[in-house]
């Protein structure tokens, strides 16, 4: 299920294991905040028990399942930032309890995305997905930021607060008590306060970067290059970001899937092709491939030794400038 259907879903009743997901870490710790409050209400810190970063085995947390609750409906056992040794007994463990759980016991398991040991593991259990929110419902979740404190968002001011997050929640919800604080009760906050008083996420820059290099703005462009120096990123690491952000502006331009296809293909939301195919369209298909074949060459001859990593990042700027 989607983290927006969680908290109406325990209303209900709270599933026996949950496997909370996705690459959003705000929504991840909401999740299991939301699930917390539902199954102890009364006593967390009796019936509550969490597995951070410990070297045991998935048969301490079945224990941990079996024990029975005092004064709340259920027992709470949460596996957060934390592997179980990834045997075949301790998914064959796991797979056993799935199957079998304890009725009154709920466990959640938090993982990465990528993880594999619990998508085959606990195949079948409920799933929160906890993804990067859609831009609807994540600039309605932004602006309750700033209700919350009687401050208003322009729309503009909005959409770039979200953009210089790279649309994640939890240093956009940093960001807007800043914002809210700078503002004050009954006041608004505008575009040039999100301008001047909001970080910029380096995957923004890497796109505003590559924006900029679209857009024949030298000066801009090395300006940029510039802050990012002194903000103490590696020419290379600038390199393989901007590289990235034209990759996306290749696949937004030469894909016959939708944007929404490709947004999911690439692990982005449907904006980030709109605007990467905005940017990209400044060039032709031709181009965008010369550009990658171009990128991937500079940063194998860094590898190599064969090219200093701020004489194949000014390369790579240039030779895309006089394109």
């Amino acid at each position: 299920m989607k983290f927006a259907d969680l908290k109406q879903s325990l209303k209900t009743k709270a599933e026996p294991v949950y496997l909370v997901t996705g690459d959003d870490l705000y929504l991840r710790a909401a999740a299991v905040r939301l699930i917390t409050e539902r199954c102890v209400p009364n006593m967390p810190d009796l019936n509550m028990v969490k597995f951070t970063s410990e070297a045991a085995e998935f048969s301490d947390v079945v224990n941990a399942c079996l024990t029975l609750p005092m004064m709340d409906e259920f027992r709470l056992v949460i596996v957060k930032d934390w592997e179980p040794k990834k045997t075949e007994s301790n998914k064959k463990l796991l797979a056993d309890y799935i199957t079998s759980p304890v009725p009154s016991a709920c466990l959640v398991l938090v993982a990465e995305p990528d993880d594999g040991f619990y998508k085959t593991a606990a195949a079948g259990v409920c799933v929160v997905d906890c993804n990067k929110l859609d831009l609807p419902l994540l600039k309605k979740v932004t602006q309750s930021f700033f209700a919350k404190d009687k401050v208003a968002i322009e729309p503009q001011a909005l959409d770039l607060l979200i953009q210089y997050c790279s649309f994640n929640l939890a240093r956009i919800e940093v960001e807007a008590i800043k914002l809210a604080a700078l503002a004050g009760s009954g006041g608004q906050v505008g575009l040039q306060t999100v301008t001047d008083n909001v970080t910029k996420d380096i995957e923004y820059v890497a796109y505003e970067l590559a924006d900029t290099i679209a857009n024949k703005n030298a000066v801009r462009a090395m300006e940029i290059v510039g802050a990012m120096l002194a903000d103490k990123e590696s020419a290379q690491s600038i390199l393989v970001l901007v590289l990235a952000a034209f990759r996306r502006m290749f696949y937004a331009c030469t894909q016959a899937a939708s944007d929404a296809d490709v947004a999911r293909a690439l692990g982005v939301k449907d904006y980030a092709i709109k605007m990467a195919k905005k940017s990209g369209q400044k060039f032709s298909k031709m181009q965008l491939k010369q550009i990658l074949e171009l990128g991937g060459e500079l940063d194998f001859k860094i590898r190599r030794g064969e090219i200093s990593d701020e004489v194949a990042l000014n390369s790579f700027v240039f030779e895309i400038l006089s394109m």
